[in-house]
């Protein structure tokens, strides 16, 4: 994705002037980040943005305003990251033609003991862990969420 696009998609505000124009994927974990990636600091440490930028992060969205002298780093700086985060889902959502319905809880333990083969899947948990879930799927796959806030 091109890190411009990102940076309008997310309402962000990019704090350095890098080169480079695009990052290969996104990771939440600075410890896992490879060369070319985008890291979500969701928990606004810079010594877990420190990592991902030696690691060869491209792009580090965070919360926290950019103190380096790596300038080649696209740091986008968000008021909040659960925001971006549902800004940057809801696009890829419809880039991906995903097909999403919002459930209760008790919907979606019904569902989950009712399908045999997983056609849909339910995702639970953290707005992290949903993202990461998303993030990965393939165009028109589908999915119950059960946060309320997340379906709105």
């Amino acid at each position: 994705m091109k890190i411009d696009n990102l940076v309008r998609i997310i309402d962000g505000t990019l704090q350095t002037e890098p080169s480079i124009d695009a990052f290969e994927r996104i990771t939440f974990d600075a410890s896992r980040v490879l060369r070319g990636d985008l890291f979500i600091d969701s928990n606004a440490s810079l010594q877990a943005c420190a990592e991902a930028s030696s690691k060869g992060a491209y792009a580090i969205v965070s919360t926290l305003d950019f103190k380096g002298d790596d300038h080649e780093l696209a740091w986008i700086y968000v008021d909040a990251i659960e925001q971006a985060l549902v800004k940057l889902l809801r696009y890829h959502v419809a880039e991906k033609a995903l097909q999403c319905v919002c459930l209760s809880p008790l919907q979606a333990s019904l569902l989950e003991m009712l399908q045999s083969p997983k056609s849909i899947k339910i995702l639970k948990g953290t707005l992290i862990e949903t993202a990461i879930e998303l993030l990965r799927v393939r165009e028109k796959d589908f999915f119950g969420i059960i946060d309320s806030a997340l379906c709105q």
